[in-house]
């Protein structure tokens, strides 16, 4: 029975989905209010299961079971939470300035950093490799791609001068191969949409076979 029930609300909210190729209807929005309800909803329950119960009972915890230092960050990001509260209220609103700077803060601080560490230095690396060996031909493709591609960013060349010159036509060069990147990176997107799309056709196939006598 739950099988069956979950099989009609995922087939009527797959075509509450799709009636937006139609016209923007309140069937639409109804789905799409549900996912983002449902999402938040979700995302709730964990963060009170997984992240402010524990927390709390850390917290609140004896001394045998954490060190008072853990016990001091654990109650001062709990404080820090509340005071995030007090942006609702447009009197007391300063109050939560400070737990948002540092929100922001730390929070940049961590992408920049994941970015050098986990995406340009890897990417670099990757980039310097030795021009010869058995794979010559490769590391060569990919070094005049590279190259020819970051030379496409740089504007501190006058276009007067030979050198200048030089690198425009290597810019120009560097812009095709960020087309071709581009192209291939969209094209592999419009794929992966188009087999999602199949695949709710295909489930929408075998909800009519078991619905149809």
């Amino acid at each position: 029975m739950e099988q069956v029930i979950g099989l009609w609300v995922a087939a009527l909210l797959t075509l509450m989905v799709y009636s937006f190729l139609i016209a923007d209807n309140p069937l639409f929005r109804l789905a799409e209010h549900l996912l983002v309800g449902t999402a938040l909803g979700y995302a709730a329950l964990v963060v009170l299961e997984r992240v402010l119960l524990p927390s709390l009972g850390l917290a609140l915890a004896g001394s045998s079971v954490a060190d008072p230092l853990t016990r001091l960050m654990t109650a001062l990001g709990i404080v820090w939470g509340i005071l995030l509260w007090f942006w609702l209220a447009r009197p007391v609103r300063w109050l939560a300035s400070w737990p948002l700077a540092i929100v922001f803060g730390v929070g940049s601080a961590l992408a920049i950093g994941g970015i050098l560490t986990g995406t340009l230095l890897p990417q670099v690396r990757a980039s310097m490799l030795p021009l010869s060996g058995p794979g010559l031909l490769d590391n060569l493709v990919v070094v005049v791609v590279v190259l020819a591609g970051l030379t496409y960013f740089f504007f501190a060349i006058r276009p007067d001068r030979p050198i200048g010159r030089l690198i425009g036509r290597i810019a120009r060069l560097g812009r095709w191969f960020l087309l071709v990147a581009l192209g291939s990176f969209l094209g592999t997107r419009a794929l992966s949409l188009l087999n999602a799309l199949a695949e709710r056709f295909e489930f929408l196939a075998r909800w009519l076979r078991a619905i149809l006598p």
